[in-house]
Protein backbone atom coordinates (compact mmCIF):
# COMPACT_ATOMS: atom_id res chain seq x y z
CA UNK A 1 0.00 0.00 0.00
CA UNK A 2 1.30 3.35 -1.00
CA UNK A 3 0.11 7.06 0.46
CA UNK A 4 1.61 9.80 -1.06
CA UNK A 5 0.74 13.34 0.78
CA UNK A 6 2.71 16.55 -0.98
CA UNK A 7 1.97 20.25 -1.62
CA UNK A 8 3.00 22.36 -4.62
CA UNK A 9 1.99 25.67 -5.66
CA UNK A 10 0.64 26.51 -9.79
CA UNK A 11 1.64 29.40 -11.91
CA UNK A 12 -1.97 29.57 -13.56
CA UNK A 13 -5.58 28.47 -12.51
CA UNK A 14 -7.20 25.45 -13.82
CA UNK A 15 -7.00 21.84 -13.35
CA UNK A 16 -4.19 19.77 -12.79
CA UNK A 17 -3.41 16.11 -12.60
CA UNK A 18 -0.61 14.35 -10.62
CA UNK A 19 0.62 10.86 -11.45
CA UNK A 20 2.08 8.42 -9.21
CA UNK A 21 4.19 6.21 -11.07
CA UNK A 22 5.48 2.35 -9.74
CA UNK A 23 8.65 1.32 -12.19
CA UNK A 24 7.39 4.14 -14.66
CA UNK A 25 4.12 3.37 -14.92
CA UNK A 26 1.37 5.57 -13.93
CA UNK A 27 -0.65 3.51 -11.07
CA UNK A 28 -2.45 6.18 -9.42
CA UNK A 29 -3.52 9.60 -10.06
CA UNK A 30 -5.17 12.41 -8.53
CA UNK A 31 -6.33 15.61 -9.89
CA UNK A 32 -6.25 19.68 -8.42
CA UNK A 33 -8.58 22.75 -9.61
CA UNK A 34 -5.82 25.56 -8.60
CA UNK A 35 -8.07 28.71 -8.56
CA UNK A 36 -4.96 30.62 -6.97
CA UNK A 37 -1.89 31.52 -8.69
CA UNK A 38 1.53 31.12 -6.65
CA UNK A 39 0.28 29.69 -3.66
CA UNK A 40 1.67 26.43 -1.70
CA UNK A 41 -1.37 24.44 -1.53
CA UNK A 42 -1.92 20.79 -0.10
CA UNK A 43 -3.04 18.18 -2.41
CA UNK A 44 -5.33 15.31 -2.41
CA UNK A 45 -3.65 12.18 -0.85
CA UNK A 46 -2.72 9.58 -3.21
CA UNK A 47 -3.33 5.91 -2.99
CA UNK A 48 -2.15 3.12 -4.33
CA UNK A 49 -2.99 -0.76 -3.57
CA UNK A 50 -0.38 -3.14 -5.22
CA UNK A 51 -2.56 -6.67 -5.22
CA UNK A 52 -0.06 -8.57 -7.37
CA UNK A 53 1.61 -9.97 -4.49
CA UNK A 54 4.90 -8.83 -6.21
CA UNK A 55 7.64 -8.00 -3.38
CA UNK A 56 10.54 -7.53 -5.93
CA UNK A 57 11.97 -4.04 -5.36
CA UNK A 58 9.70 -1.39 -7.16
CA UNK A 59 10.98 2.52 -7.96
CA UNK A 60 7.87 5.18 -7.02
CA UNK A 61 7.81 8.58 -8.32
CA UNK A 62 5.40 11.89 -8.34
CA UNK A 63 5.17 13.20 -12.02
CA UNK A 64 4.14 16.69 -11.30
CA UNK A 65 2.17 18.37 -14.13
CA UNK A 66 3.44 21.44 -16.51
CA UNK A 67 2.41 24.67 -15.05
CA UNK A 68 3.28 23.13 -11.66
CA UNK A 69 5.96 23.45 -9.07
CA UNK A 70 7.49 22.83 -5.80
CA UNK A 71 10.18 24.24 -3.74
CA UNK A 72 11.45 24.23 -0.32
CA UNK A 73 8.69 25.75 0.92
CA UNK A 74 6.59 22.38 -0.46
CA UNK A 75 6.62 18.82 0.92
CA UNK A 76 6.22 15.33 0.54
CA UNK A 77 5.37 12.52 2.34
CA UNK A 78 5.45 8.49 0.65
CA UNK A 79 4.85 5.74 3.23
CA UNK A 80 5.01 2.47 1.56
CA UNK A 81 3.69 -0.41 3.70
CA UNK A 82 3.99 -4.40 2.67
CA UNK A 83 1.29 -6.68 3.84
Amino acid sequence: KVTLNFTAWATSLGNKTFNLQRDGVTVASVNFYFNGANTHLTMPTIFYLDTSLNTAAHSYSLVIPAGVSVDTQDYATMIITEY
